[in-house]
């Protein structure tokens, strides 16, 4: 499957993603994901399958291309890396106050991408969300 983008007729993918968000599973469903060579940025979205206003979105910048490894959210001066994670739920959204992304491959000749992640967010200190178990397995990207 080619990487999609919302409202395409084939951007169904039924097991190329999961995570669960405050201990509720989620598998497979709307994804789309880009990477930009001139910013260095990897940028996916991943939709709930049950409810497409409701999305995971990671997002990992630095001065190379992202090697397998895994990047703490924020910003890390030793790599000079990125890493930010974020879920909508339609109305609103939780930023990641901390959490890991692991890149555990990174293929520009077959433009793919897998890895896992986990992080917790909060718009403030009583409305916070946990998503953890994050995995992502071979998701298409369209190149920028």
């Amino acid at each position: 499957m080619a990487a999609c983008r919302r409202g395409e007729s084939d951007f169904v993918s039924p097991n190329i993603y999961s995570y669960k968000v405050n201990n509720t599973t989620y598998v497979g469903g709307i994804y789309d994901a880009q990477y930009s060579a001139g910013r260095q940025e990897l940028s996916c979205n991943f939709y709930n399958p049950d409810n497409v206003n409701y999305k995971v979105k990671l997002v990992i910048s630095g001065p190379a291309i992202p090697v397998a490894g895994t990047y703490k959210i924020g910003y890390d001066s030793a790599s000079g890396f990125t890493t930010s994670m974020y879920y909508s739920t339609g109305i609103g959204g939780y930023q990641a106050a901390y959490g890991t992304v692991t890149i555990s491959g990174f293929d520009q000749s077959s433009q793919k991408a897998s890895g896992t992640f986990n992080f917790k967010g909060g718009i403030s200190s009583h409305d916070s969300v946990t998503v953890s178990q994050g995995t992502f397995t071979d998701v298409n990207y369209i190149l920028q």
